[in-house]
């Protein structure tokens, strides 16, 4: 199983430079701030900012000056992304602190380069599923997805899924040895770091180990929400993910979910954590 990810680690590693950071994002801003965060500037300097931002209710006027550092360095950025990236604490330096899942066995845990889980977690549900150990409530949304590739004449299966603290940080150490710590980090979570210690997520593999770019790729980007799981890391998401893009890596998330962010085109679990796990959004 370890040469296997290496293989894809390396894979990565290889593909890195083909990632398209001119992409555009596939979220979509609030309309409060159509017009980009150099409005909010002119109206926080007119003593209207906090007024205006209120309206968005994930707004948190403690993390005014995190807004302002942030926006600076990303003027590109309009002011709704701006205020749901710091949110989310994506204004923080990779692995600089490392905020610890307070409940890491929770389905809409945040695992990214800012947010980490314990050490000692592991999942006492886990079921294998081809060579990927899963939770068990993902087995049979797992297995309608397979069922659907195939019947569509798409070879796929689970190559990976669990991975324990211990053996991340093996993979990492191998590809940092290797290529650097520069392409180590563009290619794979540090340990305590990875989706994959939440049991929730799974590489999606062909006989050849290539996704990238092929019919396995395009079918799982059309199709995998419908069966409760999103791709986690993609070309237009890659500056929030901080992860080059991985059409093979899955993260389950529930049909619902799934659906609500193919609909309101919400590009990364980052922003629906944001906007739909931290803050509840107001009622119609």
């Amino acid at each position: 199983m370890i040469a296997v990810l290496l293989v894809a680690v390396s894979f990565c590693a290889q593909s890195r430079g083909a990632v398209d950071k001119d992409a555009e994002p596939t979220w979509t801003s609030a309309t409060f701030f159509s017009t980009g965060f150099l409005a909010f500037t002119v109206l926080q300097q007119q003593g209207l900012a906090s007024d205006l931002l209120s309206a968005l209710y994930y707004y948190d006027e403690s993390r005014l000056q995190r807004y302002q550092e942030f926006q600076a360095l990303h003027p590109e950025y309009s002011g709704d992304t701006v205020v749901w990236m710091v949110g989310c604490d994506l204004d923080l330096p990779a692995y600089a602190q490392g905020i610890q899942a307070s409940d890491p066995a929770n389905l809409y845990v945040l695992v990214n380069k800012q947010h980490c889980l314990p050490d000692w977690y592991a999942p006492g549900d886990l079921v294998t599923v081809g060579n990927a150990p899963v939770r068990e409530f993902l087995v049979a949304p797992l297995e309608e997805l397979l069922a659907a590739a195939a019947a569509a004449g798409v070879s796929i299966y689970p190559s990976s899924g669990f991975r324990s603290f211990q053996t991340q940080e093996l993979l990492w150490n191998s590809l940092a040895a290797t290529s650097g710590e520069t392409i180590a980090d563009g290619c794979i979570a540090r340990a305590g770091f990875s989706e994959h210690q939440t049991g929730l997520v799974l590489d999606i593999n062909t006989a050849d180990y290539q996704v990238y770019g092929t019919p396995e790729d395009f079918w799982l980007e059309e199709h995998a929400w419908e069966y409760g799981f999103i791709v986690r890391y993609t070309n237009a998401n890659s500056d929030i993910t901080q992860y080059v893009a991985e059409p093979w890596h899955l993260r389950y998330v529930g049909k619902e979910v799934a659906q609500l962010m193919h609909d309101g085109q919400i590009g990364s679990f980052e922003e629906y954590y944001l906007k739909y796990v931290l803050y509840a959004p107001p009622a119609d």
